[in-house]
C-alpha cells in the first residue's frame, strides 16, 4: 500500500487520506517501455522527414513534450482497466514489429502508450486528465499503405476540377488538358495550383495543439482536428482561385517564387486563426455544466449524465478539491515485463543487423 498523508481541506470538510508520489516501479516501467520503442521511433521519423507533408513533426513532438511536462501533476496517477489495456496493445504492437520488421507498428504502439500515460496523468489544479495531449503526436502517424498520400492526391484532384468549373462561371477563358490549365499567356499545373494542400496535415497538427493548449476534452480535440481538415481543403481551393484571378486581372503570379512562399505562410496563419474561432464555437456547445449540491463550488456530481458530459465532452475546469483525486499505481510487477520487452527488442535489432551483414 502506498504511503498516505493528511492535507488541508476546504473549511468544513473532514481530512482525507491522500496518496503521495507514484511508486518507483510504475515510473521505471513506463520509462523502460518508452525506451523500448526508441530504435523503431528514430527509424520511423528519420524516413518521415523525406515526406514533405510531414516535415512538421518536430513541432508536434516538441509541443507535446512541453505541454505534458508543464501540466502533469507528478504526484497523481489514476490507472484503470482501459489504460492497462492500451499498454497491453502496445506490447502486442511492439512484439509484432520485431517479428515483421515493421517500425510503423512500434510507433503505433507508442501512440497507444502515450494515450495511456496521458489518460492516467492529471493536470495540476484541474479535474480532467491530459488525454487531449495524445492527439498531438497522433497527427504524425501515417496511415498504413500510403492511404494518407492518396487522400492528399484526391484532395488535389477535386480542388483542381472545382477550380476549372469556377473559372468557367466567372468567364476566365481557359482549357484543361491532363493536369494543367492553359490560359492565353501562361500555363498552371495542378501541382502548382494545389500546392497548399500539402499543409493539410500541418493544419491538423495545429488544430490538435490549439485544442490541447485550451485544455479541451479528447472529443472536443477530435472535432477541432476534423474542422482543421475542412479549413485546409477550403483554403486550398480559395488559394487556387485567387492565383488564377489575380494573374488574369493584374498579371500577378502568386503561385511560384517568393510571392508563392509568402502566400503559403499567410494561408497557414489564416488557418490557425480559423481554428481558434472554430475551437471557441465548439466550446459553446461543450462547456462545463455545473452540478451543484448547494451554493458554492462544485462539490459532487449527482446527475450521472452531467458527470459523463463533464468528464468526456467538457473543457477542463479548476478542481476545488485537488486532494480528493486518488492515486492508483501501475501493477507492481510491470517493471519486469517491460524490461523483458526492452531486452527482446534490443537483442532483435542487434541480431537483425548482424544477419544482414553476414548475408
Amino acid at each position: 500500500m502506498p504511503n498516505t498523508e493528511t492535507v488541508d481541506q476546504v473549511p468544513g470538510t473532514p481530512d482525507l487520506p491522500v496518496n503521495t508520489a507514484p511508486s518507483g516501479s510504475s515510473q521505471r516501467a513506463m520509462a523502460l517501455l518508452l525506451v523500448a520503442h526508441a530504435p523503431f521511433v528514430m527509424l520511423y521519423y528519420w524516413h518521415l522527414f523525406a515526406v514533405p507533408p510531414y516535415r512538421f513533426f518536430p513541432l508536434a513532438l516538441i509541443a507535446f513534450v512541453f505541454l505534458f511536462v508543464r501540466r502533469r501533476n507528478p504526484a497523481v496517477e489514476r490507472w484503470n482497466w482501459f489504460a492497462r489495456f492500451l499498454l497491453f496493445c502496445d506490447v502486442l504492437c511492439l512484439s509484432a514489429s520485431l517479428i515483421l520488421a515493421l517500425p510503423w507498428l512500434a510507433v503505433a504502439g507508442m501512440m497507444l502508450c502515450l494515450a495511456a500515460v496521458c489518460m492516467t496523468s492529471r493536470a495540476k489544479g484541474y479535474t480532467s486528465s491530459l488525454l487531449s495531449l495524445a492527439v498531438i503526436p497522433l497527427t504524425t502517424l501515417r496511415v498504413a499503405g500510403g492511404f494518407d498520400l492518396q487522400v492528399l492526391d484526391w484532395l488535389r484532384d477535386k480542388c483542381f476540377l472545382s477550380v476549372s468549373k469556377f473559372c468557367h462561371r466567372i468567364d476566365l477563358i481557359h482549357y484543361m488538358k491532363d493536369d494543367s490549365l492553359f490560359f492565353a499567356e501562361k500555363t498552371f499545373s495542378s501541382a502548382t495550383l494545389t500546392r497548399s494542400a500539402e499543409a493539410l496535415f500541418l493544419t491538423l497538427c495545429l488544430a490538435a495543439i490549439i485544442a490541447a493548449y485550451r485544455r479541451r476534452s479528447f472529443l472536443h480535440s477530435a472535432l477541432v482536428v476534423i474542422c482543421g481538415g475542412v479549413i485546409a481543403a477550403s483554403l486550398t481551393l480559395i488559394r487556387a482561385v485567387a492565383v488564377l484571378w489575380l494573374w488574369n486581372k493584374y498579371s500577378v503570379d502568386l503561385a511560384m517564387g517568393p510571392a508563392g512562399i509568402v502566400t503559403d505562410v499567410f494561408l497557414v496563419v489564416i488557418a490557425a486563426a480559423c481554428l481558434v474561432s472554430a475551437d471557441a464555437l465548439l466550446n459553446v456547445f461543450s462547456a462545463f455544466v455545473p452540478d451543484i449540491k448547494r451554493m458554492g463550488p462544485v462539490e459532487r456530481f449527482w446527475n450521472p449524465f452531467i458527470y459523463l458530459w463533464n468528464r468526456w465532452a467538457a473543457s477542463a475546469m479548476p478542481n476545488p478539491f485537488p486532494s480528493e483525486t486518488p492515486l492508483v499505481p501501475l501493477f507492481p510487477r510491470a517493471t519486469a515485463v517491460f524490461a523483458t520487452v526492452l531486452v527482446i527488442s534490443l537483442i532483435g535489432q542487434i541480431a537483425d543487423l548482424l544477419l544482414k551483414r553476414v548475408v
